[in-house]
């Protein structure tokens, strides 16, 4: 049927946040960076019973799904919970994990919805992104800031401290989710630590990133180690299979390569 009433403007829809994940998340600072600007961080990981604790408290959503890595973790976790509240919650109800999420949250502040507590090593990528209802590749970003005493200057620098494997740990989550970017945060002496096996540790990192499809294996190298002004990858489509791919080999001090090669969009 004709008509000459005027259609009403058609009202844009808000934009989607961008998604992210915190790996080694602390007591939350990263997290709370990106919430500041406007992210949507659907998960965070951590081992440590004391910042799991904070984080909750601060940054959690009411209603946090909280996924242990082992029933020890999860005894581990209400047990420090019940020692920092041992006369339960000001309301009156028990303590638990999920009792104080986002108990000091600020309103304007998204809550986090999946925290993951326990050993990184355990948890399965594949079913972590399952929990939190995104697949291979959804995410936008992973971010995170493994320990950093083993590499610290400011300590031993011990070769087989434990905690230096956990930067390998982080890479292997962030090949496992596959997003579009990630931005790990460490201490400069990384730089100049090896692996027992006496390979830097630079370049396994990149080595592990590059078979992820997130560049070649000499750009990787140097925007880790050589290029401090250069804050993010961006995950390309390889173009070649991982385990035939060649690179360039570029001597080191070369200056950066300018412009990227095709298959590194977005390493700048």
């Amino acid at each position: 049927m004709a008509t000459n009433r005027e259609c009403p403007p058609t009202v844009p829809a808000p934009p989607a946040r961008l998604r992210g994940f915190d790996a080694f998340c602390g007591a939350g600072g990263f997290s709370l960076g990106f919430l500041l600007e406007g992210y949507e961080v659907l998960g965070a990981l951590d081992r440590d019973a004391a910042a799991a604790i904070t984080y909750l408290a601060n940054l959690g959503a009411t209603d946090v799904a909280i996924h242990s890595a082992t029933p020890a973790d999860a005894q581990r976790l209400q047990q420090a919970v019940a020692r920092q509240f041992p006369k339960g919650l000001p309301s009156g109800a028990p303590a638990s994990a999920q009792a104080i999420s986002g108990m000091h949250r600020p309103a304007e502040i998204l809550g986090v919805r999946h925290f993951f507590f326990g050993d990184v090593r355990v948890f399965d990528p594949t079913s972590m992104l399952g929990l939190m209802g995104v697949a291979i590749g959804d995410l936008d970003v992973v971010f995170g800031g493994p320990p950093c005493q083993g590499f610290s200057t400011s300590g031993r620098r011990q070769v087989l401290d434990p905690r230096n494997s956990l930067v390998f740990e982080f890479a292997r989550l962030v090949v496992a989710f596959a997003p579009r970017t990630f931005v790990l945060e460490n201490v400069p002496g990384m730089l100049a630590m090896v692996t027992p096996e006496g390979i830097p540790v630079v370049d396994a990192l990149a080595h592990i990133f590059a078979e992820g499809g997130f560049g070649t294996y000499d750009a990787l190298r140097r925007l880790l180690a050589q290029r401090p002004e250069a804050q993010a990858v961006f995950r390309a489509s390889p173009i070649h299979d991982a385990a035939t791919a060649s690179a360039p080999t570029i001597p080191d001090g070369a200056p950066p390569l300018d412009p990227p090669l095709p298959q590194q969009r977005a390493l700048f």
